[in-house]
């Protein structure tokens, strides 16, 4: 599941984004902050 989300073939639901932040020790906000800044540098 998380590789067809890396390779962008699924998008990921609310609870997936939380459940992949938590994994991380993040928040929510800040796994999507981190994805806003790495679309910017693209």
């Amino acid at each position: 599941h998380l590789g067809r989300i890396e390779r962008g073939e699924k998008k990921p639901n609310l609870d997936s984004l939380c459940r992949i932040a938590s994994a991380l020790g993040m928040r929510p906000h800040e796994l999507l902050r981190c994805i806003e800044q790495e679309h910017e540098k693209a």
